[in-house]
């Protein structure tokens, strides 16, 4: 197994109303909100690599992946 492959791919009602919590508050463009959505995404376990794509594409995952953090 090599740091950043993908392990698995969870789903769950939570992940999918935080991430659209998220992408709401990109499109307000308030900071405030926007940090506050990503603190919750990140405390639900989302990682980086998803979070970055989340915010470029603004596409909800249905199925969240969870890449390896170590080799």
């Amino acid at each position: 197994m090599e740091k950043g492959e993908l392990l698995f791919r969870l789903y769950s009602p939570d992940l999918v109303s935080a991430q659209q919590d998220y992408v709401s508050a990109l499109g307000t463009g308030a900071k405030g909100r926007i940090e506050s959505a990503a603190r919750r995404l990140q405390s639900l376990g989302v990682q980086d690599k998803a979070m970055v794509r989340l915010r470029e594409t603004r596409e909800i995952y249905q199925l969240v992946p969870i890449y390896a953090e170590t080799s």
